[in-house]
């Protein structure tokens, strides 16, 4: 499981949102600096159900299942490039018959078929986005408000 510390900036209902650090795994990423998933810079917010009644100012564990993470890794990552590399592939072969010059037709079919691709993408990831076993919930709540050391260390009562 993946999991993250944070501390709860706003209560919208039966929704929080936590304002979290990057955690270790982001650092070892190539595509850290880039990144505009996580909100670019330090911080990273996203917003949880509320299921443990947390209040502002509270430290919370966060947890996506392992299932979730990997399957919207080969979502961005790895269903992309294979359509990329596909797609490059395909506009070779098509290239001469075309009349036209295979390093061009290659790579206006790598980046067409990648760009309809990451549109797919979306749609099927904003579908998964609605789904339960997708969406970060809320583990425990770590520190109270006025005992929160931000971002230290922490672990459920329980564990």
């Amino acid at each position: 499981m993946a999991d993250d510390i944070g501390v709860v900036v706003g209560v919208y209902g039966k929704k929080v949102r936590v304002k979290s650090h990057r955690n270790e795994c982001c650092d070892h990423c190539e595509a850290r600096d880039g990144c505009r998933v996580m909100g670019g810079g330090k911080d990273m917010f996203f917003e949880v159900e509320n299921s443990l009644n947390a209040q502002m100012g509270d430290q919370v564990k966060v947890r996506v299942s392992d299932k979730a993470f990997l399957k919207a890794i080969f979502l961005v990552y790895v269903i992309p490039m294979i359509a990329f590399i596909g797609g490059a592939f395909w506009g070779n072969s098509l290239g001469e018959p075309l009349g036209m010059d295979p390093s061009a037709t290659a790579a206006l079919a790598a980046f067409g078929l990648m760009g309809a691709v990451f549109a797919v993408v979306r749609v099927i990831g904003n579908r998964l986005g609605q789904k339960a076993g997708y969406k970060p919930r809320m583990v425990c709540i770590t520190a109270k408000a006025g005992d929160v050391q931000e971002f230290a260390p922490a672990s459920c009562p329980s564990e």
